[in-house]
């Protein structure tokens, strides 16, 4: 459902949940008690939801999400000037559903996936190496808040273009090559499969009864920080272990 949409229905839902505890003259104490359990489990239902299992890449609709398209179309210039050819484009249905377009420099054997979900936007760049290892690097904090394993490394550029993006990742490529990493093709005729799996393996860290609080606890406690760095601080800084050459 679009952003609007779902706060809407958030919205009602609260609504309705303190007319039915004001029906049965609760007093002000017990109601305000009983808001951030509302809360929770309106961040729970929308976890839920957002990583559902039946969830799909769907085509993007038709109208609604001009202005979206128009500010993806206009980054796609840009990307041709540096290597990128698009390849494909779909919508996500979650609670803050999300336009995406995916591109590959194929002399590069880089992924490009620009993402707009109407009130914000962000790009990622991912590479794939041997032995499930892969590196993003995006220019949002956002793309932390979920801690990582050490295998799915990611490191954050905020206020960066889009050309020095793309020098930060090559270079932070240059470093893991040193380390004796060695990089693995994408296969575009799987990406959405893989995609869609690396989405859901990120989902089953906070797809549970537990999820919200570790999502408010990593909210609290900044965890999304420790990415906003280059691959080779977070090693030398020991918050990423890296395989001994």
């Amino acid at each position: 459902m679009k952003n609007t949409s779902f706060l809407i229905f958030s919205v009602i839902i609260g609504v309705v949940f303190f007319q039915v505890l004001n029906f049965f003259g609760l007093p002000l104490w017990m109601i305000l008690f009983s808001t951030p359990f509302l809360l929770y489990g309106q961040l729970y239902f929308s976890t839920r939801y957002n990583f559902r299992s039946s969830l799909q890449l769907e085509p993007i609709p038709e109208k609604g999400y001009e202005k979206r398209l128009s500010t993806l179309n206009s980054n796609e210039y840009q990307l041709r000037n540096l290597g990128f050819v698009k390849f494909d484009e779909f919508y996500l249905q979650i609670s803050t559903d999300v336009v995406v377009y995916v591109y590959e420099n194929p002399e590069k054997n880089l992924i490009l996936c620009d993402y707009n979900f109407g009130s914000f936007n962000y790009i990622d760049l991912v590479s794939k190496y041997e032995e499930g290892y892969s590196l993003t690097t995006s220019n949002t904090e956002n793309a932390g808040l979920i801690p990582r394993s050490d295998k799915t490394m990611l490191q954050v550029f905020l206020n960066h273009s889009l050309d020095e993006l793309v020098a930060r990742h090559l270079h932070t490529e240059g470093f893991l090559a040193q380390k004796g990493f060695i990089k693995d093709e994408f296969d575009l005729t799987y990406f959405r499969e893989w995609f869609l799996s690396e989405y859901h393996k990120a989902g089953d860290v906070v797809n549970n009864t537990l999820g919200p609080a570790k999502s408010i606890y990593w909210m609290l406690s900044s965890n999304k920080m420790k990415y906003v760095k280059p691959v080779q601080e977070q090693f030398l800084a020991k918050t990423l272990q890296l395989p001994k050459n």
